[in-house]
C-alpha cells in the first residue's frame, strides 16, 4: 500500500480513507470480504479501541527518540 502510495504521491492515510469508501460502497457484491466488512463495521467503538490502541501506543513508543522525549519532558 505505501509503495501504490509514494508512485501516485497519495498520502497513505487518505489512500486508506478511499479504499474503505470503495468497500464499503461495494460491499454487497463481495462474497465473503463484504460479509467480513459488515461484521467490522457494527463492532462496537470500544472493542475497536481496546485492540488497536495497544498496538497503536507501543508503534509510537517504539519510533520515538529518546534524546528529543527527554528535551521535551522539562
Amino acid at each position: 500500500m505505501k509503495m501504490i502510495s509514494k508512485k501516485t504521491g497519495i498520502p497513505y492515510t487518505t489512500m486508506i480513507i478511499i479504499i474503505g469508501v470503495i468497500f464499503g460502497t461495494f460491499e454487497d457484491r463481495m462474497g465473503n470480504l463484504g460479509k467480513a466488512i459488515n461484521l467490522w463495521s457494527t463492532m462496537s467503538p470500544h472493542m475497536m479501541m481496546l485492540v488497536f490502541l495497544p498496538a497503536l501506543i507501543f508503534e509510537s513508543a517504539f519510533n520515538s527518540d529518546w534524546h528529543i522525549f527527554k528535551i521535551e519532558l522539562g
